[in-house]
């Protein structure tokens, strides 16, 4: 029969997982948004005159995603030193930035609700 603690364990690393792998999503969602915003200034036409508002606002947003990975990568270590991740990650997903809406949605409902069967998993992406 298992000791009370190997619940209590199952169930610290089923969430552990369960954030690592949201954590994962992120990352993954935000390298995309970064490439595209990378290849956008790449391709931008040039001259480019120090005023022009759509291209220094494609260097905003590339400088506000590398904060939020860096806030994601946070929170994943955050996690694995057995941290408050949970709320550091509800904070994140409550704010405003490159993630968009309906996958924060998904991403909350999964944290709430845990990981539907695998083939709906990420369903969207």
């Amino acid at each position: 029969m298992p000791s009370p603690d190997s619940d209590g364990d199952k169930d610290q690393q089923t969430d552990w997982a369960l954030l690592e792998s949201v954590c994962t999503r992120l990352r993954v969602h935000l390298e995309e948004e970064r490439q595209r915003v990378r290849e956008a200034i790449r391709e931008y036409p040039r001259p480019i005159p120090a005023c022009d508002v759509q291209f220094n606002h494609l260097l905003e947003e590339r400088a506000g995603i590398g904060q939020e990975l860096e806030r994601i990568q946070e929170i994943a270590e955050t996690s694995r030193r057995g941290g408050d991740a949970g709320s550091l990650l509800a904070a994140f997903l409550c704010s405003r930035g490159a993630v968009d809406r309906d996958l924060k949605e998904q991403l909350k409902s999964i944290l709430a609700n845990g990981f539907p069967g695998p083939e709906a998993r990420w369903a969207g992406h």
